[in-house]
Order: C-alpha cells, then structure tokens, then sequence
C-alpha cells in the first residue's frame, strides 16, 4: 500500500504589468476643449497563479501627483485633481491571467502637470497588488465667447453706443488673461 500525501497550496498574491494608458502620444494626454469631458483609459494586465477567477476585484485612482492619491475632498476641486473607478472591467480571463479596464471621463478643467493612474487588484484571499503608471496632461488654452457677434446697433459720428453684455469663458485647463477693446469700428 503507498502512503497517502496531501498538499495545501497558499494563496499567492496577483502581480500587475505591463499596464498603459489611452490616449497617450509622448507620455501626455491632450484633453479636448469644454464644456465635456476626454474618456482616460488605465488598462493592465493582472496574474494570479490561483487562476484569473481568484481575482475578485480591479479599480483605480487617477490623480494629479501635487495632490496626491487622495486628491481634493470633493466637489469641483476632485474633478481638478482626482478620478476614482471602484468597479473597473475585468477582460478575457483565460488560465492565470485578467486584464483589467478601467475608465475616466476627464473633466476640460483638470490641472496640468504630473498624473498617475494607481490600479489595485485585490483577490479573494484580500491579497493585492497595486501599479502605479505615471503620464503628463498637457496644458490646453481655449476660450469662448458668446454671442459670437456683438451688435451694437445704429451709432451716429461722435456718439458711444449702448453697452453690450458678451460673455467670455474658459474652456482650458490653464488661466487666461483676456482683455477686449475697440475703438473706431467701422461696418
């Protein structure tokens, strides 16, 4: 008779790489102008030698690095330097490998400078693992201005028309100085 053996095979954490982001050209993102947001992919592929099912969760922080991870309290100023996606997409798991999606819309308005995007990967033993990949939003100058034509109406030679109200904003990520003038206009 042979003897009996019996195994219990540990939990191994999951490890993270290569992870990426989208869009990105040169290691920085171009946001479009406002009002709307940019959809920021941070993508990664996650093993776990417990199989890709023993990863129970994928999400991801994206962050102004003068912030820091945790970022502004909320409001306005958590759009300006932080994004959070607590249920990020888990994608074509097959043997010990998952590939996790997640997704920002990234507001027109968010600062410029150093940004990382921090995915976490946690597994059903509470085992993690976190990558950190860091990319640059570039700094976009856009203004609008509305009503697009100013009508001051019927003036006669030496007169001053009646005032006008127009509305000018930015549509950037950086501070604009605008100052607008005119004299002599002529049709």
């Amino acid at each position: 008779q042979s003897p009996a053996s019996q195994a219990t095979i540990g939990n191994q954490a999951p490890t993270a790489g290569p992870c990426y982001i989208n869009p990105i050209s040169s290691n920085a993102i171009s946001i479009a102008a406002g009002p709307g947001t940019t959809k920021v992919f941070c993508n990664c592929t996650f093993t776990d030698t417990n199989g890709n099912a023993d990863i129970v969760a994928i999400n991801a922080s994206l962050y102004n690095v003068s912030a820091g991870e945790g970022g502004m309290a909320s409001g306005t100023a958590s759009n300006l330097f932080r994004y959070n996606n607590a249920s990020c997409s888990r994608m074509n798991g097959a043997g010990n490998i998952v590939h996790g999606n997640c997704t920002f819309d990234v507001q027109y308005y968010a600062a410029v400078g150093n940004w990382t995007c921090s995915m976490h990967a946690n597994d059903s033993q509470s085992a993690s693992v976190t990558n950190f990949t860091n990319y640059t939003v570039n700094a976009l100058v856009a203004v609008g201005n509305a009503p697009s034509t100013v009508n001051y109406g019927s003036v006669n030679p030496a007169a001053n028309s009646s005032i006008v109200s127009d509305n000018t904003t930015n549509f950037g990520n950086v501070v604009v100085d605008i100052k607008f003038e005119s004299t002599n206009l002529t049709s």
